[in-house]
C-alpha cells in the first residue's frame, strides 16, 4: 500500500509512489498538486506536538509530503550490517540514474551512433554525475509529454523489438545446434559405453566372437566423440584395448578357454567343467544320501568322453567307488526302509538284488557293507521264516511249518538285535511241529492198517516228546503224554487183535491166545486199565482166552487120541492087530466140566471084511488123567 511519504531517495517505493500520483492527479481527495523541485525541498513544521481542534484543519495538512501517513522507521534497517547501510542508500540513486538513462534514449534514440552528438552525450554523463542536477531533470522529464515526440520513442521501441527479436532467433538457433551436437555427442559416447559393457559381459559368459563384435562397435562408436568427454573417451578406449589384448581374449578367439591355469580347448575344458559340476552335485547328494539323483550323476561323469590328461586317476577312481557305493545303498537302504513296514519278502528281493554290488565296493569298504547286507538279510529271513512257520503251523501242515522254522533257526546265528524270547518261540514252536508230525505220521500208518509203523510213530512222538518236555508248557506236554500213551495202547490192542484173528484163522490157536494174553497184560500195566474202555477190552479178551484155552485143550486131547489111539484100542480089544487099525476119528461127546468125554471111532482092515471100532474115553481135568468111559455113566 501506498504510504505517501515525501519522495526520497533512501525510499525506492516512494520513486514509484510519485510517478503514480502524477499519472493520477485527479483522484486525490483534497487539492490539486504541483510537483515541482521548489515543493520538494519545502520545509514543513514538525506537527507531532500540535493539537488540532475539530473544526480546524492545518495548512500541513495539505502537504506534499504526506507525513501524516507515515509508518514508523523499519527495524529491517536497523538490523543491516554497517557496511551494507551505503548500498541500501545508493538503491534509489541508481534507479533514478536508469529512468533518465530512458528517458534520453527516447528523446535521442541515435546518440549511440550520431558522431554529431557525441559532445551532447559527453555533456549530459558529466550532468548525470551531479545529483541535483539529475534529479531536477529527471523531475522535467517526467512532465507531459508531446504528441509527436510519443510517437517517434513507440516506432523506435518497435525497430528495437525486432533487433531483439532477430538477435533471439539467432542465439536460438545456434544454441539448438549446439544443443543438438551435444546430444548427438552424448548418444554416441552412451552406445560406446554400452558396448563395452556388453563386451566385457560376452567376456565373461565366454562368447568370444560377439564379445569382439562389441568391442568394435564400441571402438566405431568412441571415434565419433570430438571435443568433449576426450578423458572418458579414452579411459573407455584403454578398457576395450585390454580386453582385445587380453590373454582370454585371444585364447577364447582360437577356441580356447583358460581351466586351473591352463588354456585349453574348448571341448575339453568343457569336459572339465561338466566334470566339476556334475562332480560337485553328486558329492552333495552322496552327503545328502541321495541315491538315485547321486547314482545319475556318478554315471553322468563316467559317460563323459575321456579326457585322462586333465582328471587325476585318483579322482576318476573315486567316482566309480563312490558310483558302486551309491548303488548298493540305493538298494539296501530301500530294502531297510521295507523292513521297517515288516514287508520281509519284498526286502529279501531288494537285498538280494544289493548282494551281487558288493562285489563292485572298494575294498576297504566291502566288509562294512557285507556284513550289514548279511546282518539285514538274516532278520529278514528270519522274520519270514518265522511267519511262514507260524501259519502252516496253524494250517497243520507240519512238514512245512519244520522246513520254515529250521531256516528261521539258521538265519538267527547271524543275528544280534533279535530278542532272544523270539528264538525260543520259534524253537518251541518247531519242536511242536515235529511232535505233530510224528502223531501224524502214526495216525496216517494207523488209518491204513500198519499197525507196528503206526505204533512205532506213536512211540516216537512219545519219546521226542518226553526229551523236549522241557520247550513246551508242564500241562500241554502232560496231555500230550497221556493222549499218546492212550492212542499208542489202542493201537496195540487194534493191532493185536488182528494179528490173533490171523492165527486163529490158521489154527494157531496157542499163537493167538499168547497175543491176547501179552495183550491183556499191556492193557493191565497201562494208565488206562481203569478206564471203562480199556476194561471192556480186558474182559472181551479174557473171555476170547478162556474160549481159546478150552479149543486149544480139545485140540490137544484129540491129537492125543490120535497120536495113541493104537495102544488104547488095543488095550481095549487085545484081539487086534496095531497095523490093521487105521482112519482114526476123535470127537467131543461131552463135556462136564470136570470131564471130557471124547468118542473114538477106528477101522479094522484086517483079512476080511472092514469092522469099525467105536469106545468112548475120558479125560478128568483135576487129575489131569486119562481113563475108558461108559456111555451109561
Amino acid at each position: 500500500m501506498i504510504n505517501g511519504e515525501i519522495y526520497s531517495r533512501t525510499n525506492a517505493f516512494n520513486e514509484d509512489a510519485s510517478i503514480w500520483y502524477q499519472d493520477h492527479p485527479e483522484t486525490l481527495p483534497l487539492t490539486d498538486i504541483i510537483w515541482n523541485e521548489k515543493e520538494a525541498d519545502l520545509d514543513f513544521p514538525d506537527k507531532d506536538n500540535d493539537k488540532p481542534g475539530i473544526d480546524t484543519l492545518d495548512e500541513s495538512d495539505l502537504r506534499t509530503g504526506f507525513d501524516f501517513l507515515a509508518l514508523e522507521d523499519s527495524k529491517a534497517q536497523e538490523d543491516l550490517p554497517d557496511g551494507s547501510l551505503p548500498v541500501v542508500e545508493s538503491a534509489p540513486t541508481l534507479r533514478q540514474d536508469l529512468a533518465d538513462f530512458e528517458d534520453i534514449m527516447e528523446d535521442e534514440p541515435a546518440d549511440s551512433t550520431d558522431e554529431a552528438a557525441l559532445p551532447i552525450n559527453k555533456k549530459r554523463a558529466e550532468e548525470e554525475k551531479d545529483p541535483k542536477t539529475a534529479q531536477n531533470r529527471s523531475a522535467k522529464k517526467r512532465g507531459p509529454k508531446p504528441e509527436g515526440k510519443t510517437h517517434r520513442a513507440s516506432t523506435l521501441r518497435r525497430i528495437k523489438n525486432v533487433s531483439v527479436y532477430l538477435v533471439g532467433g539467432i542465439g536460438a538457433v545456434i544454441f539448438a545446434g549446439c544443443g543438438y551436437y551435444y546430444w548427438s555427442i552424448m548418444t554416441q559416447l552412451a552406445a560406446a559405453d554400452t558396448a563395452s559393457l556388453q563386451c566385457s559381459a560376452f567376456v565373461e559368459k565366454e562368447q568370444f566372437e560377439e564379445a569382439k563384435r562389441s568391442c568394435e562397435q564400441a571402438l566405431t562408436a568412441s571415434y565419433g566423440v570430438k571435443f568433449i568427454h576426450q578423458e572418458r573417451v579414452a579411459r573407455l578406449r584403454e578398457k576395450i584395448d585390454r580386453i582385445l589384448q587380453s590373454e582370454t581374449f585371444i585364447q577364447g578367439l582360437n577356441g580356447k578357454i583358460l581351466v586351473d591355469g591352463m588354456y585349453l580347448p574348448k571341448k575339453d575344458a568343457e569336459i572339465i567343467m561338466t566334470f566339476r559340476q556334475l562332480q560337485k552335485e553328486a558329492e552333495d547328494f552322496f552327503l545328502q544320501e541321495n541315491w538315485p539323483q547321486a547314482i545319475d550323476r556318478f554315471a553322468g561323469i563316467i559317460a563323459l568322453p575321456q579326457a585322462a590328461q586333465y582328471i587325476p586317476a585318483e579322482v576318476a577312481a573315486e567316482v566309480k567307488s563312490k558310483h558302486s557305493i551309491s548303488r548298493f545303498r540305493m538298494a539296501y537302504d530301500s530294502a531297510e526302509k521295507i523292513l521297517l513296514d515288516r514287508k520281509w519278502r519284498e526286502a529279501i528281493a531288494e537285498l538280494e538284488k544289493a548282494e551281487p554290488l558288493l562285489a563292485s565296493l572298494p575294498e576297504g569298504d566291502r566288509p562294512h557293507y557285507a556284513d550289514l547286507l548279511r546282518k539285514s538279510l538274516a532278520r529278514s529271513t528270519f522274520e519270514q521264516s518265522r511267519e511262514q512257520g507260524d501259519v502252516f503251523l496253524g494250517q497243520s501242515d507240519w512238514q512245512k511249518a519244520i522246513a520254515a522254522y529250521e531256516i528261521a533257526l539258521s538265519a538267527y546265528e547271524d543275528l544280534e538285535d533279535i530278542p532272544k524270547e523270539s528264538f525260543e518261540t520259534v524253537q518251541k514252536n518247531m519242536k511242536r511241529a515235529e511232535l505233530y508230525d510224528l502223531i501224524d505220521q502214526g495216525n496216517k500208518t494207523f488209518g491204513s492198517g500198519f499197525w507196528d509203523e503206526a505204533i512205532a510213530n506213536y512211540s516216537k512222538a512219545e519219546a521226542f516228546l518226553t526229551d523236549h518236555q522241557a520247550l513246551l508248557k508242564t500241562i500241554d506236554a502232560e496231555m500230550s503224554l497221556r493222549k499218546l500213551s492212550r492212542i499208542i495202547l489202542q493201537a496195540l490192542i487194534v493191532r493185536d487183535r488182528q494179528l490173533a484173528a490171523n492165527h486163529l484163522d490158521k489154527n494157531e490157536l496157542k499163537t493167538a491166545g499168547m497175543i491176547y494174553r501179552q495183550l491183556i497184560e499191556e492193557i493191565e500195566k497201562s494208565s488206562f486199565a481203569g478206564e471203562s474202555e480199556f476194561r471192556e477190552t480186558r474182559t472181551e479178551l479174557a473171555a476170547t482166552i478162556q474160549t481159546l484155552d478150552e479149543k486149544i485143550l480139545l485140540a490137544d486131547k484129540v491129537q492125543y487120541l490120535k497120536d495113541n489111539y493104537h495102544t488104547i484100542f488095543i488095550a481095549n480089544y487085545p484081539n487086534v492087530i496095531k497095523e490093521n487099525l487105521v482112519n482114526p476119528i476123535m470127537s467131543l461127546t461131552r463135556d462136564t466140566g470136570d470131564k471130557m468125554v471124547f468118542k473114538m471111532q477106528c477101522t479094522e482092515s484086517g483079512g476080511g471084511r472092514p469092522l469099525t471100532l467105536i469106545m468112548h474115553y475120558a479125560f478128568d481135568k483135576k487129575s489131569n488123567q486119562w481113563e475108558p468111559f461108559s456111555i451109561q455113566q
